[in-house]
């Protein structure tokens, strides 16, 4: 049986037990779809059908035999009149191209005013690739 513990480190050094952390990988790159929010739209309702666009999109790649993709839910949301979703891949075995070709099919099943960027984690201030509105 799985717990929410299982993936916790501890260490012991002589004396008491060290808290347990837990350690995590940033993944080695990402995608970031941006959507504004015009007119009045409703956040939530396009933040849905942006999350149900990337899960299709997920279930078209493992149908392909790859690992597919996944949203990250801290880095996703609505902030400064936009609806973030931030995508990473589920693989890091070339997840820079696995990111490129989920952000191209993403632009073309988006509604128009959907921007896409692809960064790798050690460059997060520059896209490795970006598709316009």
């Amino acid at each position: 049986m799985s717990t929410e513990n299982d993936d916790l480190v501890r260490l012991r050094i002589k004396g008491p037990a060290l808290p347990p952390i837990r350690l995590t990988v940033e993944p080695p790159a990402s995608v970031h779809l941006r959507r504004p929010l015009l007119n009045g739209a409703q956040a939530e309702e396009i933040k849905r059908r942006l999350y149900s666009l990337a899960e299709k999109v997920h279930e078209m790649e493992v149908l392909e035999g790859r690992a597919g993709i996944r949203i990250d839910e801290t880095r996703s949301g609505t902030s400064d009149g936009e609806v973030v979703i931030v995508l990473l891949p589920n693989d890091s075995a070339d997840a820079l191209a696995t990111c490129k070709r989920v952000a191209h099919i993403l632009f073309h099943a988006s509604p128009p005013g959907v921007t896409l960027k692809v960064f790798a984690a050690d460059k997060p201030d520059t896209p490795e690739y970006a598709l316009p509105a």
